[in-house]
């Protein structure tokens, strides 16, 4: 029998190490949060503020360098952003920089229920022996509630985080167990 390979020393680490963590980042919930509500049945959502999942998506890069960062955003918003069809001049440089910081945009198509997209991604991820945490100040009760209390009911409370984030201060990410205690 031979000896074993030789590993070159330079090319040893080629594949980078794994993530810590994926973090799927609720990117209607973070453009849209803090907009004035509309009035009872009008059919116009809110407009996009890109800045606002730019300053989160670089804010979470910061604090999880090596964590897998994905956002999820609505097809109809994608195609909006992608066109530079933004409220404001700097959305198509905002929306560049949450590109860069990311790994991922995971579009969640048209017509589709973007918060079931959401927690069916997270659930699969976890099931597939990932640590997954969602970015939203959403908690999906309706969808908890929809579960029951079912393991993966329990899965999706434990992997909600709200966040908060104002003009000139950092993103505060409140853990689960911070919430449950309130």
């Amino acid at each position: 029998m031979g000896a074993p390979p030789v590993r070159d020393r330079a090319h040893e680490y080629v594949s980078p190490p794994s993530p810590s963590a994926i973090w799927v980042v609720d990117a209607p919930n973070v453009m849209r949060f803090g907009a004035p509500a509309q009035a009872q049945g009008q059919a116009r959502r809110p407009p996009l503020d890109v800045s606002q999942l730019r300053r989160a998506c670089s804010a979470l890069r910061k604090k999880q360098p090596h964590a897998v960062i994905r956002i999820v955003v609505y097809q109809p918003d994608v195609q909006h952003l992608d066109a530079g069809t933004h409220q404001n001049a700097r959305g198509a440089q905002d929306w560049g920089h949450v590109r860069a910081a990311v790994n991922a945009v995971v579009v969640a198509p048209g017509g589709s229920n973007v918060d079931s997209f959401i927690i069916a991604h997270a659930l699969d991820e976890q099931e597939a022996g990932h640590e997954v945490h969602i970015l939203s100040n959403d908690l999906y009760r309706k969808e908890q509630q929809a579960l029951g209390d079912s393991a993966r009911c329990r899965a999706l409370r434990g992997m909600c985080h709200k966040y908060s984030m104002a003009e000139g201060v950092d993103l505060i990410v409140e853990p689960p167990e911070l919430r449950d205690a309130a």
